[in-house]
């Protein structure tokens, strides 16, 4: 029409006319196997043979630019085919330029006026091909143009096909455009039943249906795969069932744990797995914990209780043969004397083994709060041995003390505890030394830690015995043949205030040879221990 208005020649334009329908007509054709390496390859080539004819057939100069129409072709797939193309354009079109230099292609085969007609027309439409193309490639960031079925690519169906749950792919108008046969199970949807919409996911419970929707919609907002744990119901005809004689139904409750991936161009991949055991074992572990701790707990509160009910009576028992003990109230033939000490040296034993009790079971029930403050570790150790030291002399033991005077020994902890663990090691060594034995209590800095040491020559322990020591309720071959049997908390109790304080214990012993235990605490505490 515009040619006949400025009075050109139409019909010797229909050859040109109907050679630029072709690659618009191919490409047509090939939208519905677009996704083929060789459908864009072709699509490429005839694009790539509109610029050559037009070179050829009208002149290279100024319709070398028609080249330009592949690359931007190729936009719509995937980079690589960009750089392709760019290369087999710019490689015809060398060629063409050195044909028509040497003459071997003529200048043009059009009149004046269809010249000016082709340049003006097929400029033009050089660039609103271009600017369609490259709105195209932005509107879609998927290698490409036309989502179609994975159904035609035998290798990725079988690999979908292998995966233990259902894997579906969603289009922009959610429209199932791919199932795997798993789905048909998880989803209620076959890969038969050609293209559906997404309102049949799980379309035997509304509320399921609904949370999936929503997956869909929060996953095509997201960079990154969502995944959620999605709760379906659904009647069964319990006549189905042989062992069921009623005609009633009951609801199945099944569990998926369903991802939804965004793939690009809107279109969301859906892959669901049955975890309906997995979450029923996941409820029986954590009934199991909760069983666990309440029956930790129970044990704790009832050893606390029972301690310390027993406190009470023992404190009258030692009350009162301590009286005797000191004949309080008159001369006590020599028998009841020495069963009055009998008696008081037995109820204090108990109530040291009672008191160790009741504080691991604050300790393990968390309990045992630490009450910081700043003091010289040397004042604790020398107070300590000045309690502990009648003790000693009983057992005919040797005590002293080595503390480096020359450092600094402030530290900033719970005193209390700090002495609580110097007694119970003190006295641990005093029973299992025997007379003329020595045992040393020592104290040094290393950089920002303290280091106690109770050093003794005792009788020591063996390799078996250092790999339960420290653990409640366990002793050593030697505390069991003791006539000083403990709790076998005492160890237990160090360790566990020790670790309190953010510090480790360290026990090195040799059969016959004596034991040395060392302590190592920071100077000053951890932020989370002041808070506990």
């Amino acid at each position: 029409m515009a040619a006949a208005l400025r009075q050109i020649d139409v019909t010797g334009l229909v050859p040109m006319v109907m050679a630029a329908f072709i690659p618009v007509v191919m490409t047509l054709l090939l939208i519905p196997v677009l996704e083929k390496e060789w459908a864009q390859n072709f699509l490429v080539f005839i694009w790539i043979g509109l610029a050559l004819a037009a070179c050829m057939a009208l002149s290279f100069i100024p319709f070398f630019a028609l080249f330009m129409i592949a690359p931007a072709i190729a936009a719509l797939f995937q980079k690589e085919k960009v750089i392709e193309a760019m290369f087999f354009s710019a490689f015809i079109a060398v060629i063409v330029f050195y044909l028509n230099v040497k003459g071997l292609i003529p200048d043009t085969i059009a009149t004046e006026g269809q010249m000016r007609w082709a340049q003006n027309t097929g400029l033009m439409g050089l660039a609103f091909m271009i600017i369609a193309a490259m709105y195209g490639s932005a509107r879609s960031a998927e290698p490409v143009i036309i989502v179609k079925r994975v159904h035609d690519s035998g290798a990725e169906k079988d690999l979908l096909q292998a995966l233990p749950g259902a894997t579906i792919r969603i289009s922009p108008k959610n429209d199932i455009v791919y199932s795997t046969s798993q789905a048909l199970e998880i989803f209620g949807v076959s890969d038969l039943v050609g293209t559906v919409s997404t309102a049949a996911l799980f379309e035997s419970d509304e509320s399921a249906n609904r949370q999936i929707l929503m997956l869909i919609d929060r996953a095509r907002m997201s960079p990154a795969s969502l995944t959620d744990i999605i709760t379906v119901q659904s009647d069964i005809d319990s006549s189905d069932k042989a062992s069921d004689k009623s005609s009633a139904n009951f609801v199945a409750t099944k569990k998926f744990e369903v991802t939804a991936s965004p793939i690009g161009g809107k279109n969301i991949g859906l892959y669901a797995i049955d975890v309906t055991d997995r979450e029923a074992a996941y409820v029986r572990m954590q009934s199991g914990i909760e069983n666990a701790y309440q029956d930790a707990t129970g044990k704790t509160l009832f050893f606390a209780g029972v301690s310390h009910e027993l406190r009470t009576p023992l404190n009258a028992i030692i009350g009162f043969s301590d009286m005797m003990r000191s004949r309080l109230f008159g001369p006590l033939p020599s028998k009841y004397a020495e069963y009055a000490d009998l008696i008081h040296n037995s109820g204090q034993h108990m109530l040291d083994l009672i008191g160790d009790v009741l504080d691991m079971t604050k300790v393990d029930a968390g309990k045992y709060g630490l009450h910081y403050s700043r003091f010289d570790i040397a004042d604790v150790i020398r107070s300590t041995i000045k309690m502990i030291r009648p003790m000693a002399d009983d057992a005919d033991v040797i005590l002293d003390a080595e503390i480096q005077t020359h450092q600094d020994l402030i530290v900033k902890a719970d005193r209390k505890a700090v002495r609580q663990i110097l007694l119970n090691l003190i006295s641990n060594a005093i029973k299992f030394t025997p007379k003329g034995g020595r045992i040393v209590v020592g104290a040094k800095t290393v950089g920002g830690t303290l280091n106690l040491m109770v050093s003794d020559n005792g009788v020591g322990m063996s390799p078996e015995d250092l790999k339960v020591i420290g653990r409640p309720f366990s002793q050593g071959a030697s505390a069991q043949t003791s006539d000083e049997r403990g709790s076998g908390l005492g160890l237990s109790l160090v360790k566990s205030l020790v670790e309190l304080h953010g510090g480790r214990v360290s026990f090195a012993s040799q059969l016959g040879e004596g034991t040395t235990i060392d302590i190592y605490m920071p100077l000053e505490p951890v932020e989370d221990d002041v808070k506990a």
